[in-house]
């Protein structure tokens, strides 16, 4: 009896992805809570034309939960900005993460980042790995600060923030 190689071949990834059918991979879903915002900002420089900037400001808790409680043990802040301008470039400078309860987090690492260089001219990405622990049912937030600025220009800059709730 004469064996088809397609028969062969079909029969022998059967067997072979019944091997891996027992193992299963587990992904746990990343527990977090995130917000962003966009602002755009125009500047007038005089004698040097306008400037503008458009950023985003993107603000991640990331954290595990046991019984009533949720540790924040991992923060990442991150800004995308495009810009344009004839002569004074703007800026976007992003401050630190701060809870509404006094804690501030002032220690980052700055980290490799992708971005669409077709929508952005440029993106920053900051982590921090202190760890604190609140209720589930905190009033606890958190407030990521940032600030639009443009050398000589009128007005010479502006604020935002991001705000997070921990629930």
């Amino acid at each position: 009896m004469k064996i088809n190689r397609r028969f062969l071949g079909c029969l022998s990834m059967v067997v072979i992805l019944s091997c891996f059918a027992g193992q299963t991979l587990s992904l746990k879903a990343a527990s977090l809570f995130s917000n962003s915002t966009t602002k755009k900002q125009l500047f007038a420089v005089p004698e040097g034309g306008w400037s503008s900037i458009n950023v985003k400001v993107d603000y991640i808790e990331r954290y595990s939960s046991s019984g009533n409680n949720n540790t924040l043990n991992h923060r990442s802040k991150c800004v995308s900005y495009a810009r344009a301008y004839a002569t004074s470039c703007p800026t976007v400078s992003v401050g630190n993460v701060a809870h509404s309860n006094g804690k501030s987090f002032t220690s980052w690492t700055k980290e490799a980042v992708m971005y669409d260089g077709s929508v952005w001219d440029g993106c920053s990405y900051w982590s921090n790995y202190g760890s604190v622990t609140y209720s589930k049912t905190t009033s606890v937030t958190g407030n990521l600060p940032f600030i639009l600025s443009c050398d000589g220009a009128v007005p010479a800059s502006s604020s935002g923030s991001v705000q997070l709730a921990f629930k």
